[in-house]
């Protein structure tokens, strides 16, 4: 009897340990901001920011169940990742914090001290493991003296027509801390020392544009196709009001407010935005995909939301995860029935979970709806 007992006790160890294992094995224990994309041979790429300091790549040939973690000499320096995959070639937006300069007041990555970080373009032809550097891409009229970019961070898309999209930020290190606020018509007006944005390029990566600014006082944020031509871009916009939504026709050139601006909780962090066509999905329904922590002051709740409209409204809903972190999440298309996202767990490191559309949805249709 003693030794049943014994044996039933080891069992129930092994049992609630493996409950506390964080989801995904093999990823970074102390991972950070992560980014995600998928390959086009379907394997899963990730990268975070980890103590190093640098930035880990993680690979997963499984759909997410287990991965393989290295520490490319490459990405060391750098943080406040945003990957894009493009076919075979991966491309990474990252900023570059190892070169010195005057003590500023604030900077986009969270690196203190006497550093402000440059960005770097990076790409991967080999599934992540070895990196080659881009240098600082060529941003002609983008920025104005003494500005600097920085990433989403996140993840980074391709348009139908082939155009590589990067949400970027616009940050003026001499203008102080972004998001005091001001309000004209229920509107966040405030700041121009930050603004976000996107960096396009129509050549496979050769060259780089930022055409134009969607909204001073937004800082990080993600961007969608949600149909051909049109970019949505949801920003963090330091303000009670709620995230900014914003639209373009034209690539960014020109951004007007969406009608559902402000309606998304904006929890003082970065969120994930996942468009995915009809003809790629198990529902054969546009669809569109959002993730934050759905908390006004703290960082609890990371929801993933799902929305048939547009981005209007966001019906149907799924807990990621009730306690709070660091509150940062990226969204990929796993399948067309799953989507994957990895976030930032509690005890500082990453998980990673596969959600299927239906868990978010059950029904057969979405015939009632807009």
């Amino acid at each position: 009897m003693m030794r049943r007992s014994a044996h039933l006790f080891l069992l129930t160890l092994l049992l609630l340990s493996a409950c506390r294992a964080p989801l995904g094995t093999g990823l970074p224990e102390k991972g950070r901001t992560p980014a995600l994309s998928m390959r086009s041979d379907g394997s899963l790429v990730a990268v975070c920011e980890t103590p190093r300091p640098g930035l880990a790549a993680s690979v997963s040939a499984d759909g997410g169940k287990h991965w393989n973690t290295t520490y490319p000499e490459a990405l060391q320096g750098l943080s406040y990742p945003c990957l894009l995959a493009a076919g075979e070639e991966l491309w990474l937006l990252a900023l570059d914090g190892k070169r010195p300069v005057a003590e500023i007041p604030w900077n986009p990555s969270g690196i203190t001290g006497s550093y402000l970080p440059e960005l770097r373009l990076l790409h991967s032809s080999d599934g992540g493991v070895n990196w080659v550097s881009e240098g600082a891409p060529t941003l002609q009229d983008a920025l104005k003296e003494g500005e600097r970019l920085a990433p989403g961070p996140g993840c980074g898309i391709i348009m139908a027509d082939g155009t590589l999209v990067f949400p970027v930020q616009r940050v003026d290190p001499t203008a102080g801390r972004p998001g005091i606020p001001s309000y004209k018509d229920g509107v966040h007006t405030a700041g121009h020392a930050s603004a976000a944005g996107v960096m396009v390029s129509e050549d496979g990566g050769a060259t780089w544009q930022v055409h134009g600014w969607a909204k001073d006082g937004t800082t990080e944020s993600q961007v969608a196709e949600v149909r051909p031509g049109v970019l949505m871009l949801s920003m963090r916009d330091n303000a009670p009001t709620g995230r900014a939504v914003y639209l373009s026709t034209d690539k960014g050139h020109i951004w007007h407010r969406y009608v559902a601006d402000g309606m998304l909780s904006d929890s003082g962090c970065q969120a994930s935005l996942l468009a995915l066509d009809a003809a790629e999905n198990v529902f054969g329904h546009d669809l569109l995909l959002f993730c934050n922590p759905d908390d006004e002051i703290g960082r609890s709740r990371l929801t993933l939301r799902l929305s048939v409209d547009g981005g209007y409204s966001y019906p149907f809903e799924t807990l990621i995860q009730e306690e709070e972190s660091h509150g940062y999440c990226c969204l990929t298309q796993l399948d067309s029935a799953t989507v994957g996202v990895l976030y930032e767990a509690p005890e500082g490191g990453l998980a990673f979970r596969s959600v299927a559309l239906r868990e978010l949805y059950p029904g057969p249709v979405f015939r009632h709806l807009p």
